[in-house]
């Protein structure tokens, strides 16, 4: 089953599909991301993050329910056919 850290895991905030920063190559960090959906231009709000600077805070994240939610869950779950880890599997 395939699965997604909680951390990477946004909602466009244009069309509202599920999103990683995990599909997202590493050394695209500074680039501009587009939604494989909708290709709007995916940025703060995408990921949950209160500004786009230095020093942004999460306050959403994508809970079981597929929405977005502004309590940090606590347990793994799965979304779908997705199974989403709180924190980094260890392998």
């Amino acid at each position: 089953m395939p699965y997604e850290t909680l951390a990477t895991l946004g909602l466009c905030e244009h069309c509202g599909i599920m999103v990683s920063m995990a599909n997202f190559p590493a050394d695209a960090m500074g680039a501009e991301w587009h939604c494989p959906n909708c290709k709007g231009i995916l940025g703060h709000v995408s990921f949950g993050f209160d500004k786009a600077t230095s020093g942004a805070k999460k306050i959403k994240w994508v809970g079981p329910g597929g929405t977005w939610t502004d309590v940090e869950p606590k347990d793994d779950f799965k979304l779908g056919e997705i199974y989403v880890h709180i924190h980094s599997p260890r392998y």
